[in-house]
């Protein structure tokens, strides 16, 4: 299937929950919050690009319907080799992380656990500085974000200036902001820029033989809470899979 017809199924989804929320409540006129995750994009050829279709037709809606709430990628781990088939404990986690998100909504009118976003890029020769809508930490413990484009990509960002990649040699983080380091400045006009973040723009496997796992390791500070079923493991809020391109010039 295709992007537009995930996007065109998940929608019609997103319809029916709307329908059966407004007549339980007996209200027409009510938009219930109908909370989007995604499993994190893994990439192995065209089994990767379903995965990616998927990815982006979920985030679509979420972003164009009213009440949609995208929660990221958080019932993915572990990520299993043929990326169908979560085990039991990933189950449990999504539930838990979907359960707050819920229960946070109608306790205190907001939803928590949403995916970080890039709010603002800058460029300024060589470098440029993505600022986030929240206080952001460098977290490889998954182990996601490293085989993506290993060429040019660090942390799950990718540059690209005008279609052709720049690599990014170094990132320094800073409160809600992330410095970068591009291997030379780009040649292409402002409007010709574009920060990746975990997001992957083919179905090529980058590296032969490997799983590619196009996450980040960019999360919220401070915002981990343990598992009520499996201790060992604390839940975060990481960085949502997206491509910026509004760059400003500095």
């Amino acid at each position: 299937m295709s992007e537009a017809s995930y996007y065109n199924l998940a929608a019609s989804w997103y319809r029916n929950c709307q329908l059966i929320a407004a007549q339980a409540l007996e209200r027409p006129d009510y938009v219930a919050p109908v909370l989007f995750t995604y499993p994190v994009q893994t990439n192995s050829g065209s089994g990767g690009g379903k995965d990616r279709a998927i990815k982006a037709a979920i985030k679509r809606v979420a972003r164009d319907l009213p009440g949609g709430v995208d929660l990221g990628a958080i019932y993915q781990w572990p990520v299993e080799a043929d990326r169908v088939h979560p085990t039991t404990a990933s189950y449990v986690k999504r539930g838990e992380a979907v359960g707050r998100a819920i229960r946070e909504y109608f306790d205190a009118g907001r939803v928590w656990g949403q995916a970080l976003q890039i709010v603002d890029v800058t460029l300024s020769g060589a470098s440029f500085v993505a600022t986030f809508d929240g206080e952001v930490v460098r977290d490889d413990s998954l182990g996601v974000g490293q085989n993506l484009n290993t060429a040019v990509a660090r942390d799950g960002m990718e540059w690209v200036d005008n279609g052709t990649p720049i690599a990014i040699t170094a990132l320094t983080y800073s409160g809600r902001r992330v410095t970068g380091a591009l291997a030379s400045a780009p040649v292409g006009t402002i409007d010709q820029q574009v920060l990746r973040i975990a997001s992957q723009a083919t179905d090529v496997a980058y590296v032969a033989g490997a799983e590619n796992v196009a996450g980040s390791v960019i999360r919220a500070a401070g915002d981990g809470w343990r598992s009520i079923n499996y201790p060992d493991y604390v839940n975060h809020v990481w960085a949502a899979p997206q491509v910026f391109s509004s760059v400003r010039g500095v």
